[in-house]
């Protein structure tokens, strides 16, 4: 990676290409690590069409990473509502983080979160969760670093 400026900015549809191309190698790496990530044939339009509902719904985001207008990782964010008997009832969802593998460790996921915190916080949500996958230590160490801690486990059987 060139020491180039790297921008964070809200997604635009213009994004698409290189979104979806940081997302084929984020599901890519999922697979190799767990075999329950197969990839449907249609998968790469389902998650377009999934992006770009975020991207028109106030409650939703998608944040590209830039270096030189090409998108380099992204953030999908969510905010949602915990079922009403909990409390708070609002909280954010990262649902999906990526940067490209030849752009790692160069801060520019810290700086997607920095920017993630700002849009939660900009719609009053102060909390935020996310799903890593048990073996995916680099998604792990790097969360863990960011100060985010186990609370729940998800378990699965197949019957």
């Amino acid at each position: 990676m060139k020491n180039t400026k790297i921008e964070i900015v809200a997604a635009q549809e213009s994004h698409m290409p290189g979104l979806i191309e940081v997302f084929k190698e984020l599901m890519s790496h999922h697979k190799d690590i767990d075999y329950r990530f197969p990839m449907k044939a249609d998968s790469q339009l389902v998650y377009q069409k999934r992006l770009l509902d975020y991207m028109n719904n106030e409650h939703t985001q998608i944040l590209a990473a830039l270096e030189d207008n090409e998108v380099v990782g992204f953030a999908s964010l969510q905010i949602v509502q915990y079922p009403p008997v909990f409390e708070p009832g609002t909280y954010g969802i990262i649902d999906d983080m990526g940067v490209k593998a030849k752009c790692r460790r160069k801060g520019i996921g810290e700086k997607l979160l920095k920017e993630t915190y700002k849009w939660f916080k900009s719609k009053n949500v102060d909390r935020v969760e996310l799903s890593v996958l048990v073996q995916n230590n680099v998604g792990y160490s790097f969360w863990e670093k960011q100060g985010f801690k186990d609370y729940l486990h998800r378990m699965f059987v197949k019957i």
